[in-house]
């Protein structure tokens, strides 16, 4: 193969790659994304926060103690939603949810668990980190 035909080649191969990645993503609209903010506090006590407009742990010994709180996800639409669910941060590798991928039907509402475990060598401190909950039509 000369210069010419590899560079068609990987022109091709651009734009099939391309095309199945817009196929895939076109089959859902966005409906809504909220943020959550996550917190946790390894110590060697336990403690307890209920604040309402975060996921907050709490403090925890680590390896002994998981932690469980929840969120609770409706779907108000008349049709059914698409939920995906991920977590980031420094947080997010001790961080489990009971679903992470599942689709909502209209009027449903769903609770979903999260559940933090430190392990055994965690240091001390303050632990961050954010769930996304991404809502989605699926068009076809």
């Amino acid at each position: 193969m000369d210069k010419k035909q590899v560079a068609i080649l990987v022109v091709i191969v651009f734009l099939l790659g391309m095309t199945a990645t817009s196929l895939f993503y076109s089959h859902y609209l966005v409906e809504n994304v909220m943020i959550v903010e996550m917190s946790l506090e390894v110590g060697d006590k336990l403690g307890f926060n209920l604040e309402e407009n975060v996921l907050n742990f709490g403090r925890t010994a680590p390896g002994v103690n998981s932690v469980t709180r929840f969120i609770e996800i409706s779907n108000i639409e008349d049709y059914p939603i698409v939920i995906k669910i991920k977590t980031s941060g420094e947080l997010s590798e001790w961080v489990t949810t009971s679903e992470d991928n599942f689709v909502l039907e209209a009027g449903e509402i769903r609770k979903v668990d999260f559940v933090a475990a430190p392990p055994p060598d965690a240091p001390q401190g303050e632990y961050y980190g954010k769930v996304r909950v991404l809502a989605m039509k699926k068009l076809f």
